[in-house]
Protein backbone atom coordinates (compact mmCIF):
# COMPACT_ATOMS: atom_id res chain seq x y z
CA UNK A 1 0.00 0.00 0.00
CA UNK A 2 2.93 2.11 0.83
CA UNK A 3 4.70 1.65 -2.25
CA UNK A 4 1.73 2.63 -4.29
CA UNK A 5 1.37 5.78 -2.63
CA UNK A 6 4.84 6.57 -2.82
CA UNK A 7 4.09 5.94 -6.91
CA UNK A 8 1.11 7.94 -7.09
CA UNK A 9 2.64 10.86 -4.87
CA UNK A 10 6.01 10.86 -7.20
CA UNK A 11 5.87 13.38 -10.32
CA UNK A 12 7.68 13.11 -13.35
CA UNK A 13 10.96 16.25 -12.95
CA UNK A 14 10.95 18.84 -15.87
CA UNK A 15 14.24 18.45 -17.35
CA UNK A 16 15.79 22.25 -17.20
CA UNK A 17 18.44 22.97 -19.52
CA UNK A 18 21.83 23.21 -17.86
CA UNK A 19 23.71 26.40 -16.77
CA UNK A 20 26.42 25.49 -19.29
CA UNK A 21 24.48 25.08 -22.06
CA UNK A 22 23.10 28.44 -21.94
CA UNK A 23 25.88 30.16 -21.40
CA UNK A 24 27.73 28.10 -24.31
CA UNK A 25 24.44 29.54 -26.58
CA UNK A 26 25.42 33.11 -25.37
CA UNK A 27 28.91 32.68 -26.13
CA UNK A 28 28.31 31.78 -29.92
CA UNK A 29 25.46 34.34 -30.20
CA UNK A 30 28.01 37.08 -29.00
CA UNK A 31 30.96 36.30 -31.35
CA UNK A 32 28.78 35.69 -34.11
CA UNK A 33 26.77 39.33 -33.50
CA UNK A 34 30.74 40.51 -33.12
CA UNK A 35 31.70 39.06 -35.85
CA UNK A 36 28.63 40.73 -38.11
CA UNK A 37 29.41 44.09 -36.23
CA UNK A 38 33.11 43.68 -36.89
CA UNK A 39 32.55 43.00 -40.59
CA UNK A 40 29.79 45.69 -41.38
CA UNK A 41 32.40 48.38 -39.46
CA UNK A 42 35.13 47.48 -41.73
CA UNK A 43 32.78 47.86 -44.85
CA UNK A 44 31.24 50.85 -43.46
CA UNK A 45 34.67 52.84 -42.47
CA UNK A 46 35.63 52.58 -46.16
CA UNK A 47 32.12 53.11 -47.90
CA UNK A 48 31.45 56.18 -49.85
CA UNK A 49 28.91 57.19 -46.98
CA UNK A 50 31.83 58.75 -44.89
CA UNK A 51 33.87 59.62 -47.97
CA UNK A 52 35.74 62.74 -47.64
CA UNK A 53 33.82 65.62 -49.97
CA UNK A 54 34.97 68.95 -48.43
CA UNK A 55 38.65 69.99 -47.70
CA UNK A 56 39.45 72.70 -45.62
CA UNK A 57 43.02 73.91 -45.55
CA UNK A 58 44.38 76.31 -43.26
CA UNK A 59 47.47 78.15 -42.12
CA UNK A 60 49.66 81.25 -42.89
CA UNK A 61 51.96 81.51 -45.73
CA UNK A 62 50.79 78.93 -47.75
CA UNK A 63 53.36 77.68 -50.64
CA UNK A 64 51.86 78.19 -53.92
CA UNK A 65 49.66 74.82 -55.17
CA UNK A 66 49.85 73.46 -51.39
CA UNK A 67 46.32 73.56 -50.97
CA UNK A 68 45.54 72.34 -53.84
CA UNK A 69 47.28 68.86 -53.74
CA UNK A 70 46.53 68.49 -50.20
CA UNK A 71 42.65 68.80 -51.63
CA UNK A 72 43.25 66.62 -54.11
CA UNK A 73 45.37 63.78 -51.81
CA UNK A 74 42.58 64.07 -49.26
CA UNK A 75 39.19 63.81 -51.40
CA UNK A 76 37.56 60.55 -51.39
CA UNK A 77 39.40 59.20 -48.52
CA UNK A 78 37.23 57.92 -45.45
CA UNK A 79 36.90 60.04 -42.33
CA UNK A 80 36.45 56.86 -40.44
CA UNK A 81 39.70 54.99 -41.97
CA UNK A 82 41.67 58.31 -42.90
CA UNK A 83 44.98 58.02 -44.38
CA UNK A 84 47.48 60.46 -42.94
CA UNK A 85 50.38 59.07 -45.08
CA UNK A 86 48.88 59.95 -48.42
CA UNK A 87 47.48 63.39 -47.23
CA UNK A 88 51.50 64.09 -45.82
CA UNK A 89 53.23 62.30 -48.72
CA UNK A 90 50.92 65.01 -51.46
CA UNK A 91 53.46 67.46 -50.12
CA UNK A 92 56.46 66.08 -48.23
CA UNK A 93 58.71 67.80 -51.02
CA UNK A 94 57.77 71.00 -50.73
CA UNK A 95 60.40 72.87 -48.13
CA UNK A 96 57.76 75.35 -47.64
CA UNK A 97 55.52 72.71 -45.20
CA UNK A 98 57.20 72.27 -41.96
CA UNK A 99 54.02 69.99 -40.55
CA UNK A 100 50.20 68.96 -41.06
CA UNK A 101 47.37 68.60 -38.41
CA UNK A 102 44.85 66.83 -39.59
CA UNK A 103 40.88 66.49 -38.06
CA UNK A 104 38.33 64.73 -39.80
CA UNK A 105 34.69 66.17 -39.56
CA UNK A 106 32.06 63.18 -39.75
CA UNK A 107 31.24 62.11 -42.28
CA UNK A 108 32.44 63.88 -45.39
CA UNK A 109 34.70 67.01 -43.91
CA UNK A 110 39.02 67.19 -42.79
CA UNK A 111 40.35 70.52 -42.12
CA UNK A 112 44.35 70.11 -42.94
CA UNK A 113 45.85 73.13 -40.71
CA UNK A 114 49.07 73.75 -42.46
CA UNK A 115 52.64 74.96 -40.82
CA UNK A 116 54.60 76.61 -43.20
CA UNK A 117 57.97 78.42 -43.56
CA UNK A 118 57.09 81.65 -45.24
CA UNK A 119 59.66 82.90 -47.82
CA UNK A 120 61.70 86.30 -45.68
CA UNK A 121 64.47 87.12 -48.42
CA UNK A 122 65.31 86.75 -52.27
CA UNK A 123 68.98 86.13 -53.02
CA UNK A 124 70.58 86.82 -56.56
CA UNK A 125 71.26 83.39 -56.99
CA UNK A 126 70.42 80.91 -59.85
CA UNK A 127 68.09 82.62 -61.23
CA UNK A 128 66.70 83.94 -58.41
CA UNK A 129 65.98 82.34 -55.24
CA UNK A 130 64.01 82.49 -52.23
CA UNK A 131 64.79 81.89 -49.07
CA UNK A 132 62.76 80.99 -45.46
CA UNK A 133 64.01 82.53 -42.30
CA UNK A 134 65.54 79.26 -41.34
CA UNK A 135 67.98 78.99 -44.67
CA UNK A 136 65.92 76.84 -46.50
CA UNK A 137 65.70 77.30 -50.01
CA UNK A 138 61.98 77.52 -51.08
CA UNK A 139 62.43 78.16 -54.74
CA UNK A 140 64.85 78.63 -57.33
CA UNK A 141 64.76 80.68 -60.36
CA UNK A 142 62.27 83.20 -59.57
CA UNK A 143 62.55 86.87 -59.68
CA UNK A 144 61.83 89.68 -56.68
CA UNK A 145 58.54 89.03 -55.44
CA UNK A 146 57.47 92.64 -54.44
CA UNK A 147 57.97 93.85 -51.26
CA UNK A 148 60.16 90.91 -50.58
CA UNK A 149 63.68 92.23 -49.65
CA UNK A 150 66.90 91.31 -50.74
CA UNK A 151 69.85 89.36 -49.42
CA UNK A 152 73.38 90.34 -50.71
CA UNK A 153 75.48 87.96 -51.47
CA UNK A 154 74.75 85.64 -54.39
CA UNK A 155 75.43 81.97 -52.85
CA UNK A 156 72.37 80.48 -51.57
CA UNK A 157 72.53 77.01 -53.74
CA UNK A 158 71.92 73.64 -52.07
CA UNK A 159 68.88 73.07 -50.06
CA UNK A 160 69.54 75.17 -47.69
CA UNK A 161 71.66 78.85 -47.47
CA UNK A 162 75.07 78.77 -45.35
CA UNK A 163 77.29 81.75 -44.19
CA UNK A 164 76.18 85.12 -44.49
CA UNK A 165 73.34 84.49 -46.79
CA UNK A 166 72.14 82.27 -43.63
CA UNK A 167 72.68 84.67 -41.02
CA UNK A 168 70.65 87.70 -42.75
CA UNK A 169 68.07 85.05 -43.59
CA UNK A 170 67.51 84.58 -39.77
CA UNK A 171 67.73 88.38 -39.07
CA UNK A 172 64.44 89.20 -41.21
CA UNK A 173 63.00 86.01 -40.55
CA UNK A 174 62.17 87.62 -37.46
CA UNK A 175 61.09 90.89 -38.35
CA UNK A 176 57.62 91.66 -36.82
CA UNK A 177 55.11 92.14 -39.52
CA UNK A 178 54.64 96.09 -39.17
CA UNK A 179 58.57 96.84 -40.08
CA UNK A 180 58.65 93.87 -42.65
CA UNK A 181 57.34 96.11 -45.89
CA UNK A 182 60.19 99.20 -44.82
CA UNK A 183 63.18 96.45 -45.38
CA UNK A 184 64.97 97.02 -48.32
CA UNK A 185 67.99 95.02 -48.45
CA UNK A 186 70.15 93.19 -46.58
CA UNK A 187 73.66 92.22 -46.39
CA UNK A 188 76.33 91.27 -43.41
CA UNK A 189 80.22 93.08 -43.47
CA UNK A 190 82.86 92.26 -40.98
CA UNK A 191 82.23 95.15 -39.18
CA UNK A 192 78.50 95.41 -38.03
CA UNK A 193 77.47 91.94 -39.03
CA UNK A 194 74.23 91.87 -40.70
CA UNK A 195 72.66 95.18 -41.58
CA UNK A 196 69.23 95.70 -42.38
CA UNK A 197 68.29 98.98 -44.52
CA UNK A 198 65.12 100.51 -44.51
CA UNK A 199 63.48 102.57 -47.46
CA UNK A 200 64.38 105.66 -45.88
CA UNK A 201 67.82 104.47 -45.96
CA UNK A 202 68.38 103.86 -42.08
CA UNK A 203 70.90 101.01 -41.50
CA UNK A 204 69.58 98.83 -38.57
CA UNK A 205 73.35 96.78 -37.18
CA UNK A 206 72.08 93.74 -35.88
CA UNK A 207 76.25 92.20 -35.13
CA UNK A 208 75.30 88.76 -34.91
CA UNK A 209 71.90 87.28 -35.94
CA UNK A 210 71.27 86.16 -32.35
CA UNK A 211 68.41 87.54 -30.60
CA UNK A 212 67.44 88.89 -33.68
CA UNK A 213 63.74 89.02 -32.29
CA UNK A 214 64.49 91.19 -29.24
CA UNK A 215 66.80 93.60 -31.65
CA UNK A 216 63.88 94.05 -34.39
CA UNK A 217 61.43 95.16 -30.95
CA UNK A 218 64.41 97.64 -29.91
CA UNK A 219 64.57 98.81 -33.39
CA UNK A 220 60.88 99.50 -33.51
CA UNK A 221 61.13 101.09 -30.15
CA UNK A 222 63.50 103.69 -31.38
CA UNK A 223 62.15 104.26 -34.42
CA UNK A 224 58.83 104.90 -33.10
CA UNK A 225 60.37 107.63 -30.83
CA UNK A 226 59.16 111.18 -31.93
CA UNK A 227 62.11 112.44 -30.51
CA UNK A 228 64.25 111.17 -33.31
CA UNK A 229 64.48 113.78 -36.05
CA UNK A 230 67.16 111.93 -37.71
CA UNK A 231 69.56 109.18 -38.42
CA UNK A 232 71.87 107.30 -40.08
CA UNK A 233 71.94 104.10 -38.54
CA UNK A 234 70.93 102.10 -34.73
CA UNK A 235 73.53 99.65 -33.82
CA UNK A 236 71.13 96.60 -32.12
CA UNK A 237 74.04 94.50 -31.47
CA UNK A 238 73.17 94.87 -27.63
CA UNK A 239 69.14 95.06 -27.99
CA UNK A 240 68.89 96.50 -24.17
CA UNK A 241 71.28 99.30 -25.41
CA UNK A 242 70.29 100.37 -28.64
CA UNK A 243 72.72 103.27 -30.04
CA UNK A 244 71.85 106.08 -32.81
CA UNK A 245 74.27 107.61 -35.03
Amino acid sequence: MAARASRLTRRPSLALPKWSRIRNRLIVVVLVLGALLAGYMLWFRDSSLVEIEDVKVTGTGIGPGVEEQLAAAATGLSTLHLDRAAIEGAVADDPSVVALKIDTDFPHGVTIDVQSRPPAGWVDAEGGTLLAGDGTVLATGVEQPDGMPEIAGGDADGSRAEGRELAAARVIGAVPAPLAPQVEKLAVDDQHGVVARLNGGIELRFGAPGNADQKWRAAAAVLADPKLTSATYIDLSVPSRPVVG
